[in-house]
């Protein structure tokens, strides 16, 4: 090609750049549960904290109203809960 030059006999090759040796199997394994442990905590913290998107905010901690204050007409509501009759056989 243009440019290149033929290799002369004075000329060596180049060696190929060393290999750096592989992390040894525990290794591996100590640094991967490491790492799952640490997301598993940041996780786990998100979902204590209300703050996790699936499961939507933390349970709603009704507000304390003492009997003779503003708001006690609310608080004293009943829940009705009806079934259906049993269908007919």
């Amino acid at each position: 090609m243009a440019g290149e030059r033929p290799a002369t006999a004075t000329e060596a090759p180049k060696p190929p750049p060393p290999r750096r040796p592989l992390p040894s199997p525990l290794a591996v394994i100590v640094v991967t549960l490491g790492l799952f442990l640490v997301v598993l905590t940041l996780l786990a913290i998100q979902v204590r904290n209300g703050r996790d998107p699936v499961l939507g905010p933390g349970p709603v901690v009704p507000a304390v109203v003492k009997p003779g204050e503003k708001g006690a007409q609310a608080a004293a509501t009943s829940i009705v809960t009806r079934t259906s009759p049993a269908p007919p056989p």
